[in-house]
């Protein structure tokens, strides 16, 4: 499922992204979550938040959207 999270603010992107790791998780514990950005900055911010507010970030897959327009395709 693709779900879109958009904001100026980190902060906002920040706590949204903890609830879902914390609250939203996958059924398969050995899937990786994918998580869309918009710069490799961005995923290593992100990746260091996350780590830091619960102790490790695990199996996330950031991708930038560049990397990303490869592997997706959309049907009209």
């Amino acid at each position: 499922m693709l779900r879109v999270y958009h904001s100026n603010r980190l902060d906002v992107l920040e706590a949204l992204m903890e609830f879902i790791v914390e609250r939203q998780r996958l059924d398969d514990p050995f899937q990786a979550e994918m998580v869309l950005v918009q710069s490799t900055g961005m995923a290593q911010w992100l990746q260091m938040t996350l780590a830091s507010r619960f102790g490790i970030a695990a199996n996330i897959e950031f991708r930038c959207r560049r990397a990303l327009s490869g592997t997706c395709s959309c049907a009209s």
